[in-house]
């Protein structure tokens, strides 16, 4: 009877285990999607400039403004972009020192999306063991 009531104290504590793996893999999908938007937005900057290059300056061009939205511009300077740095600091780059910004940080939120995707990957293995476990049970 003893062995019994320690085989539910382990259920109990394999789901109370199995619903916080569920919710931590819920936070990191949340912050992969944050993750691909960030990607997808430095894709769309980067691609923005290479298209920039093709303008001379004071010249009409579509601009996007987002959700497929384009607004009409004159580029008034096509060699400098004024880039957001963090905490409310911007600073005005040459078209290539702010590629290699966008590049770098392209880079480094596909390592971020690798690594959570590993440990994610990690999560589910473990919640499928503990799911076994428990089923076994019951």
């Amino acid at each position: 009877m003893a062995e019994k009531k320690i085989s539910e104290e382990e259920i109990r504590g394999g789901i109370v285990l199995l619903q916080q793996y569920q919710n931590r893999a819920e936070a990191y999908q949340q912050q992969l999607g944050l993750i691909e938007l960030s990607i997808g937005e430095c894709e769309n900057a980067l691609n923005t400039l290479n298209q920039l290059e093709k303008v001379k300056a004071d010249k009409t061009a579509l601009v996007p403004i987002g959700a497929g939205a384009y607004v009409h511009a004159t580029i008034a300077q096509v060699d400098k972009i004024l880039m957001n740095l963090g905490a409310g600091v911007s600073a005005e780059k040459d078209s290539n020192a702010a590629r290699e910004t966008l590049t770098k940080r392209k880079d480094e939120l596909s390592k971020m999306h690798g690594r959570l995707s590993e440990d994610l990957r990690g999560m589910h293995n473990e919640v499928q063991k503990l799911q076994l476990k428990i089923a076994q049970y019951r």
